[in-house]
Parts: structure tokens; sequence; C-alpha cells
């Protein structure tokens, strides 16, 4: 996965996406704008129709050691055809993830990689914001020598539910622990078939953000007993409404939830009512609700005492909340929450 600056990685969820997105100037815009910008590009309630604006998706955790990868970037290749005689051991000597984001390659890339032995001990693969698609994917998938993957950065491909439901099918692949699946046109379809796969059992970071999964993509993803290890899941801009946010808030199964990214996805108060009365949620300690169309009741949901007790960061960027909607938040999480 790429390594941005330590800047980025102190700023909110919604900012380290937005900033990223190629297609709006908005490295110097305020909260308001960003936090706006992800409410336009949200799929409206119950739609099916997929964004035409694909953002490049990449984020930093904080929590990891600055070296801990030995990256290797190929930054000079202009083809997949150049770097396929570069996959050597020795080039590779040391390597544990490889990143090829963002060089608009399309199947080809996939084919190369998936014929590399030297890649059997890679352990991360960044090719997020290239043009795989659903053939690309599977020339991956059947390699035999990419099975130590954990770390795999997938956003901006155009899989669509082909490839969701080939990697779903996938069985070498199951060491996975981060996967990052970004604007790839995924539906509550291909969503299906994933949250039963064995693929996501030992996944603690998944990233849907930008697929219009919907609320039958988040009940799928409540009922998953596959997903029991999961820790951080964004869902910006999937168009999951308000019953897709209850349904994450009941689900039995995702109590294991550190982090919760829901920007731009249209809850609204009824949305927030439930998360907040959540009983599942206990362990949550960051939650993203920028851009949702949360008021005054939402609000006074989240400032009751004793909701969401582990809540260290609230964000709460581009809703319409009134003065006394923020009083009520400031006076219970104080310098965790952000307007």
């Amino acid at each position: 996965m790429r390594n941005r600056s330590s800047s980025l990685a102190t700023q909110p969820l919604w900012s380290r996406w937005v900033q990223t997105a190629r297609p709006f100037p908005l490295r110097r815009a305020g909260a308001f704008a960003c936090a706006t910008a992800l409410c336009v590009l949200a799929p409206a309630c119950g739609s099916s129709t997929r964004s035409s604006t694909r953002p490049s998706h990449t984020r930093v955790d904080p929590s990891r050691p600055a070296n801990a990868e030995r990256i290797l970037t190929f930054s000079d290749a202009e083809s997949p055809e150049q770097i396929a005689n570069r996959l050597t051991a020795d080039t590779l000597r040391g390597v544990t993830g490889l990143d090829l984001h963002g060089r608009g390659w399309d199947a080809r890339l996939g084919e190369v990689l998936g014929k590399s032995s030297a890649l059997a001990k890679l352990t991360s693969l960044d090719v997020s914001d290239n043009m795989l698609g659903p053939e690309g994917l599977r020339a991956l998938l059947e390699s035999e020598y990419l099975g130590e993957i954990r770390r795999l950065d997938l956003s901006g491909n155009d899989i669509e539910d082909d490839g969701a439901e080939a990697l779903a099918n996938s069985t070498r692949w199951v060491r996975l622990e981060v996967l990052e699946l970004g604007s790839n046109g995924i539906t509550a379809t291909g969503l299906a078939r994933l949250t039963r796969s064995p693929i996501v059992a030992n996944v603690t970071s998944l990233d849907l953000t930008m697929n219009p999964i919907g609320p039958a993509g988040a009940r799928l993803l409540a009922d998953s007993a596959e997903l029991s290890h999961l820790q951080k899941l964004f869902l910006l801009g999937c168009g999951i409404c308000a019953q897709g946010a209850s349904a994450l808030g009941q689900s039995r199964h995702l109590s294991a939830l550190r982090t919760l990214g829901l920007a731009g996805n249209a809850i609204g108060d009824d949305g927030v009512v439930a998360l907040a009365g959540s009983t599942s949620l206990r362990r949550l300690r960051t939650l993203d609700l920028s851009a949702n169309r949360i008021g005054s009741v939402g609000a006074q949901a989240l400032a009751r005492p004793g909701r969401l007790a582990a809540l260290q960061s609230l964000e709460m960027f581009g809703n319409p909340l009134d003065a006394k909607a923020q009083a009520a938040l400031g006076r219970r999480f104080g310098s965790r929450v952000k307007f």
C-alpha cells in the first residue's frame, strides 16, 4: 500500500479520501466543501446507479511503522510488459510490497503479475486505479505464486460484480487481512457472494467506498459471520441510507469494529439514532458520519450519556447541525467531535 506523508495521517477520514480525488481540486478546500463533495458523489438511497466519478483511494494508517515494508514501484515502467522481465528473484530480494497504483494499465497487468514466480513471498500488492477489470483480476487470482498476500488494494479497477464473485471463489487468497475494493461498481449482488466467502474470514480492514451496495449491501455485511474479525469498515458514499445504518448497528457479527466510515450515505437522523443505540458497536472508537443530513434529533441521540461509550473520534463535517446540537455533542465528546 502507498505510504503518504505523515501530515495526511492526522486528518479526518473524509479528508484523506477527498484530497486524493482526481476530479476535484479540493486539496485546499474547507471542511464543508469536502464533505459536500462526498455527499454529491454518494448514490441516492436505494439507487443502483454507479457514480461516474472514480476517486483515488489512499489512506494512511498512522499505527503502521514508517518502514514496515520494503515496497517496489517500477516508477519508470510504461507498460506491464516492461516490468515482466524485471520481476526476478534478485530484483525482489527482501521486497514485501509492490505498488503499481495509478498506471492505467489493463488486464495485461494481472497476467504479468500472475505469471511471476518471483512474487511468491509478496505480502502487499497495490494495483489501485488501473483498468484490470474482471479479466485482469482473474489472472491474479489464478496465480499459483501470490498466495501470501495479506494486503490487497484493488480500488478503482472496474472489477464490478463479476470480479467480486471471482474474488469470492478464490481458494488461494485466504490470508488477506486488508482488502480495499473502493470504486469498482460492486453492487449488493456481487457483495452477496463475497460476504459468504472464506476469503474474508481473516480480513480486519475492508474498504467498499463508492460502490453502490445500498441498504441491501449493508445488511449483507451485517449478517456475515465471515466478518467477525473485522475491525475497520469503510463505506463512504455507498448509499446505505438509514436502513443500512440500522442493520450495521444491530449486527451481532460486527462487534469487533473499531473504525466505521459512513460519510456521504444519507443516513439521516433515523440512521444515527439506530447507531447510537447499538449495543453491538460498543468497541467502536472512530466514527465518521460526515455529510449525512444529520440534524438535531440525531445529534441528541449521540449526545446521550452511555451511547457508544468507547468512541474517541466522531466526525460530523457537512451536517446541518444548529448551535444547540453542536453544543450538546461538544458537552458529551469535547475535542473528540469535529464539525
